[in-house]
Parts: C-alpha cells; sequence; structure tokens
C-alpha cells in the first residue's frame, strides 16, 4: 500500500473559498465546491482508516504470534525442569521428588528382598521334598527286601517242616532201623574175596598169656 503523506486526521482547515470563486469565476456554486472538497477528505479519511486497521491487525497477528512462541518456551522450560537439572540452588520440590525417590528405591529393594527370600524358600522346599522322595524310596526298598527275606525264610521253614513229618514218619523209621541192621562189621584183619571153609583163619597176634587171639566169625545175615 502507498504512503500517503497526509495526516491521519481527516479534518483539516480548507482555506480557499473566495480564492477558488474568484478563480473560477461563476461557473461554480461555494457549494459545489465545499462538497466536493469535503468528499474528497472523507475518501482520503477512510483509506488511511483501512491503512491503520490493516496496520492493527497485522499488530495482533504478531502479539498473538509472541503469545504462542512464549507460551511455547515456557512450556519447553517446564518439561525441561523434570528431565535437566539445571545449576542452580534446589527447591523444595527438588527436595520433595527426592525424599519421595528415595521412598521408591526403599520399596523397591524391600520387594526385591522379599523376592529373593521366597524363591530361596521355595528353593528349599523343592530340596527338602527331594531329599523325602528318596528317603521315602529308599524305605520302600528296603521293605522290600526285607519282605523277600523274609519270604525267602518261610519258604525255607515251609521246606523243612515239610520234611521233618516225613523223617518221623514210623515206616521212615522202622526202614532207618533194618537198614542199619543189615550193615555188615568186618574184622580188621579180614581180606575180602578169601573163602573160609572150615576154622575162620588163625591170626598171628597173640594175647598176652602166650595163647592165639582167633577173630571171632563175622555175622552174614
Amino acid at each position: 500500500m502507498a504512503h500517503n503523506s497526509r495526516p491521519t486526521t481527516p479534518l483539516r482547515r480548507y482555506s480557499g473559498f473566495s480564492d477558488a470563486s474568484e478563480d473560477d469565476g461563476d461557473t461554480k456554486t461555494p457549494l459545489e465546491t465545499t462538497l466536493f472538497s469535503r468528499f474528497v477528505d472523507l475518501n482520503d479519511g477512510f483509506a488511511q482508516f483501512e491503512a491503520n486497521m490493516h496496520r492493527m491487525q497485522q499488530v495482533h497477528e504478531s502479539i498473538t504470534c509472541f503469545n504462542e512462541s512464549f507460551s511455547s518456551f515456557l512450556y519447553g522450560i517446564q518439561m525441561n525442569a523434570w528431565c535437566v537439572e539445571f545449576p542452580e540452588a534446589p527447591s523444595s520440590g527438588s527436595f520433595e521428588r527426592y525424599e519421595k525417590r528415595l521412598i521408591e528405591l526403599a520399596h523397591e529393594k524391600e520387594l526385591r528382598e522379599q523376592q529373593e527370600r521366597e524363591e530361596i524358600e521355595k528353593q528349599r522346599l523343592l530340596e527338602v521334598e527331594r531329599q523325602r522322595d528318596l528317603e521315602i524310596a529308599r524305605e520302600r526298598l528296603i521293605s522290600e527286601q526285607q519282605q523277600q527275606q523274609q519270604q525267602q525264610q518261610q519258604q525255607q521253614q515251609q521246606q523243612q517242616q515239610q520234611q521233618q513229618p516225613r523223617q518221623q514218619h514210623p515206616r521212615y523209621l522202622t526202614r532207618s532201623k533194618t537198614t542199619e541192621k543189615k550193615t555188615l562189621k568186618r574184622p580188621t584183619d579180614y581180606t575180602p574175596g578169601r573163602p573160609t571153609y572150615g576154622k575162620p583163619p588163625q591170626s598171628k597176634l597173640k594175647s598176652t598169656n602166650g595163647t592165639s587171639r582167633i577173630p571171632t566169625r563175622p555175622s552174614w545175615k
């Protein structure tokens, strides 16, 4: 927009009514001359007013942009205050955040220790259960071995009990006595295979009184 050299106010002194009437002569009336100049001034005033309003709109837009930029800057600083430690003296909020963080760390440590204790207790219970299972299996194996030994002993006792009545039977005892009677008692000087007709063979042994000792004849039954 072109810069207007006229003043901002549309009101300005108009002099020259007499001069204009003298220059134009009787061709223009004073009303026409006055109205024309007034309308020209009014047009210039509206143009200047429009230019001023346009500049005010630009100022308003500049202020709005500045406000938005400044608010963004403040928001960024506020966000950085939670992430960046500026080299400045701590405030009460800093101490509160520090104490809150200490409480959180203590709580996390307590939870971690509790989880470790639970894990250790769980491992201990598993080990105890495993040892108990091993002891139960060992006792079961020992009991099975003892049962097998008892069964073997019972079987042996049953076999012995079955054999004892057979040996104590009267028929078995009579047969054993008959077998004992049929056993031969041969003399020490008897030669097998030598016939013994008539007198028995004389023994070369002599008694203490000088007589020969004749062995008795074996009883063949």
